[in-house]
């Protein structure tokens, strides 16, 4: 799957990503090209991205196209309307991070050929949490420029939540200074909750993200100390902040 430069989406830095369906094979090959000149423009990965959003990988990999360049031979780009979904919920999975990354490649998705709408009202219904595609999409459409059909935009969620959740997200994808790993980890063990495209849903995912919460506290406790309960802290007030803002929604 490529990522970027002169045959790619448009980052500044040229990458290839290579997604493997098994996990032991990704490992396999990480540790084969980890040495290799060239390997840190390499990304090897067992999902197109982390987290549980439900991305349809095999649909998603199987639509994919060859890349017109002999010197990228068996390497595919995918379909416009797949990499920009897989654009907005890669941001997602980052935790609402890396808004730049995502802008970009969005545009190389939008400026690869016409992007079928269907095709992109299709992939985010069957997302787990569909607010994790209109979320970072709508806020970078308004902030940035970036040309998404309205014709697709007017299919985002239209509500209390959706408004909230479009300012955390505007004061986290353009934030360089991320804040502790501690309070990086919450959030993105809270954000699926939080995008849960129903009041049902998330009363559903609540129990699963509080028994991961509680499995994972342990091991992020040790690695950080209680020095990271600080920075922790600091990032779920700005969170809360952004969530409870007077600010006008678009």
């Amino acid at each position: 799957m490529d990522a970027g430069g002169r045959a790619g989406r448009g980052r500044a830095v040229p990458a290839v990503e290579v997604v493997l369906g098994d996990e032991d094979a990704a490992e396999a090959v990480r540790a084969r090209i980890e040495t290799r000149p060239g390997s840190a423009q390499i990304e090897i990965r067992s999902r197109i991205a982390p987290g549980p959003w439900g991305l349809p990988d095999e649909e998603i990999l199987k639509a994919a196209r060859p890349i017109p360049d002999p010197a990228l031979e068996g390497l595919r780009r995918l379909a416009p309307a797949d990499a920009l979904v897989c654009a907005m919920v890669a941001a997602s999975a980052r935790g609402l991070r890396g808004g730049v990354e995502a802008a970009w490649d969005a545009l190389a998705a939008l400026r690869s050929g016409t992007v079928d709408a269907g095709r992109v009202t299709a992939l985010v219904a069957a997302l787990a949490a569909p607010r994790a595609f209109w979320v970072p999409a709508r806020v970078l459409a308004g902030q940035v420029g970036l040309r998404i059909s309205e014709s697709i935009l007017a299919l985002a969620p239209d509500d209390e939540r959706q408004r909230r959740l479009e300012r955390v997200a505007e004061r986290r994808l353009f934030d360089a200074g991320a804040g502790s790993p501690v309070a990086e980890w919450s959030f993105r063990w809270a954000w699926p909750a939080l995008a849960a495209d129903t009041r049902s849903d998330l009363r559903r995912r609540l129990p699963g993200v509080a028994a991961r919460a509680a499995r994972e506290f342990p091991s992020a406790w040790r690695e950080i100390g209680s020095k990271g309960v600080t920075g922790a802290l600091r990032e779920a007030r700005r969170v809360a902040g952004a969530w409870t803002s007077a600010a006008e929604a678009r």
